[in-house]
């Protein structure tokens, strides 16, 4: 089966205006870019869009990145998470056409084509001089737009094609038609030199980005465990793992439960971490001792760090806080893990007097919640008293931090009263221990008996 050749520009309009398409520089916005079209990718055999799958790219763009689908000029990799590469975000993705090169003729095939609006910070001079990241792709889309592509990261689930006799469909050349993918998930349209799919336009799932592995595992995890909670995850993996590592180096262990060698090295590392990390809290740079500083709090117990490491090492049972910072370590340590930059509540001080209002994520951040990491999205979670099972940022209850001022990650005593009055009319969350947790933050006066 012939390939769509290389012939038509991301814009399809270089630096001029038409049709919509070009380069607005008044605005800062790339309009009408290729995100997707139908036809098969690069890859012979491996997968193809035709235009169902590119309507379904529109509704999810449309349903899930109401502010636009974030753009950063080529992909993160494993030691970068792509900060200083923010393009800006793909807005109004629509239903379109391309008009391509198939067998040496010309050929109109569908598309979806989307606004990339540019984000003020990539018109800034990048960290080190030179040219703006924003301006160099304006420049190049006008001179060179061959040049660029763009690269949709998603998740897709792939259908093979069978006739009626439930055998695997065959091209012209005889080899078995590639599957249709059919999107589930999107992540990204990142601005690449070269995509994986018709006319250097997309590249399509996780394959080819540096964080492969780690992408598709997580992906491996939600489809394996679609509702289980986090402890059932963690449970299930950790148990996998001791089977993995028993095949794999046998079960020649220590009474601790690893080799002798493996003691050595822990425990060689266990004394650079006393002196020489930082709290292992997502956003908290304070030099610690195991793993974590006096500062944070951790959620199972309501005692310090250290309080709670004791209350493990004298096996009063196993901690989640101390699994967390631990888990959190070892991804630091292999340079998979992100600080957080925003700033988790204070859980335990005495709620403060002042105006306050309910926060929305946009008082948090600029990112979609999906586009958020774990952390962020954990210390998000913090300036609310409980959450439902649904995984968006609209299951967080009870808001009653302030989210913004000078009284940022304190708890609000308007927030506390008004979170208080609404408890039994919310559905769905563990009322007595929010209860708990609101009362926890009123003055010694005002609680309830």
């Amino acid at each position: 089966m012939p390939l769509i050749t290389e012939t038509t520009s991301w814009l399809r309009a270089g630096g001029v205006m038409h049709n919509g398409v070009g380069v607005d520089r008044d605005r800062q916005v790339l309009r009408g870019y290729v995100m997707a079209q139908q036809g098969p990718f690069k890859t012979q055999g491996r997968g193809e869009f035709d235009e169902s799958a590119l309507r379904k790219i529109v509704a999810l763009a449309n349903k899930n990145h109401p502010n636009g689908l974030k753009c950063r000029l080529s992909h993160p990799t494993l030691s970068s998470d792509g900060l200083g590469k923010f393009l800006g975000r793909v807005k109004h993705p629509r239903m379109d056409s391309v008009r391509v090169m198939r067998d040496g003729k010309p050929q109109l095939m569908s598309a979806v084509r989307g606004d990339l609006h540019l984000d003020k910070t990539a018109m800034d001079e990048p960290v080190g001089g030179g040219k703006p990241i924003g301006e160099y792709v304006m420049d190049l889309a006008e001179s060179d737009p061959d040049a660029l592509s763009s690269s949709l990261v998603l998740e897709a689930d792939q259908e093979r094609r069978f006739d009626a006799r439930r055998m695997p469909l065959k091209g012209a050349d005889g080899e078995e038609l590639p599957p249709l993918w059919r999107p589930t998930r999107l992540h990204a349209s990142d601005v690449v030199d070269t995509g994986e799919a018709c006319d250097g336009i997309l590249s399509a799932d996780f394959a080819g980005l540096p964080d492969a592995i780690v992408r598709q595992a997580a992906q491996l995890l939600n489809k394996q465990f679609p509702n289980a909670s986090r402890r059932v995850v963690r449970a299930r993996c950790l148990a996998w793992l001791d089977s993995y590592l028993a095949h794999r180096f046998g079960d020649q262990e220590g009474p601790s439960g690893i080799g002798p060698s493996e003691r050595e090295h822990d425990e060689e590392e266990g004394r650079e971490d006393e002196t020489q990390l930082e709290c292992m809290a997502p956003g908290c740079n304070k030099l610690a001792t195991n793993h974590y500083c006096d500062d944070h709090v951790v959620t199972d117990y309501g005692m310090t760090g250290k309080q709670e490491q004791s209350h493990h090492e004298n096996g009063h049972g196993t901690s989640r806080g101390v699994a967390e910072m631990q888990t959190y370590l070892a991804r630091k340590r292999a340079g998979l893990e992100k600080l957080s930059t925003i700033p988790r509540a204070d859980q335990h001080s005495p709620a403060v007097e002042g105006e306050w209002s309910a926060p929305n994520l946009g008082d948090f951040t600029s990112e979609s919640w999906d586009d958020l990491s774990d952390g962020e999205k954990s210390a998000i979670e913090t300036y609310y008293a409980a959450k439902t099972g649904g995984g968006k940022f609209s299951d967080l209850k009870l808001p009653h931090h302030f989210a913004k001022g000078p009284n940022k990650g304190k708890a609000s005593l308007n927030g506390v009263r008004n979170a208080l009055a609404r408890l039994n009319q919310t559905q769905g969350i563990d009322k007595a221990k929010a209860h708990a947790h609101l009362q926890s933050h009123m003055p010694k006066e005002s609680k309830e008996e």
